[in-house]
């Protein structure tokens, strides 16, 4: 064999000998570079909607009142506002109830006109009030001390009676109100505050005649 050949058989040995030898050290180094494997974002869960609240049902009241006033009296007093006063204390007493819904007139109500009015409705009753006085002399007259309340209800269609009496004004140590109250506070504020009072007494014992509840509690409840 000649110098050159041998020659070049060495150069081949050593060729393919680096090519092994390089190939048995890329093997680990590319199985060392794994690639990791990617991070998969958790989506942020979706929030579930509230549920709608139920709408609540509004109960009817059982009773319609329309409630008016007699503006006549068959005396004299300086205190005109006291039918208004009446009036209002006795209707939102009433309206205070949750079985109740209240019209209030404010047109002179003789109790003819309040018996015809409940004969021509279906499904209201008619409250008629009137003021009366229950003392004697200038003074009772002049500042209202002796002004009593009459009060009648009237059922719907038939116009027949339900209920009726009469409110007086009354000490806040009890007893009936009478002439100058105690510690010489007779004037308009302090009587038109008793006057009130009585109309308010006058339509709690309404309620109470019909067995309705007097305590004012929401008109409406849960499907």
């Amino acid at each position: 064999m000649s110098k050159h050949t041998r020659a070049v058989l060495l150069l081949k040995t050593i060729i393919v000998f680096t090519v092994i030898l390089s190939s048995a050290q890329l093997i680990p180094a590319q199985s060392g570079r794994r690639a990791k494997p990617k991070a998969t974002s958790v989506p942020a869960p979706t929030p579930e909607p509230e549920p709608t609240p139920k709408p609540r049902e509004e109960i009817p009241p059982a009773y319609t009142m329309i409630v008016g006033i007699e503006r006549e009296l068959a005396f004299d007093y300086s205190a005109s506002t006291f039918f208004d006063i009446v009036l209002k204390a006795c209707s939102d007493r009433l309206d205070r109830s949750p079985s109740v819904r209240v019209q209030s007139s404010q047109q002179n109500l003789m109790r003819s006109e309040a018996i015809k009015a409940a004969k021509d409705s279906t499904d209201a009753h008619v409250v008629w009030l009137k003021l009366s006085n229950d003392m004697v002399g200038a003074d009772s007259s002049a500042n209202g001390a002796g002004i009593v309340i009459e009060f009648s209800v009237y059922a719907p269609t038939t116009g027949k009676l339900v209920t009726s009496g009469r409110s007086h004004q009354v000490q806040p140590r009890g007893g009936i109100m009478g002439g100058i109250p105690p510690g010489g506070r007779d004037n308009q504020t302090y009587r038109e505050y008793l006057i009130k009072e009585a109309a308010e007494k006058a339509a709690e014992r309404i309620l109470s005649s019909l067995s309705l509840p007097a305590r004012s509690i929401p008109r409406f409840a849960a499907r």
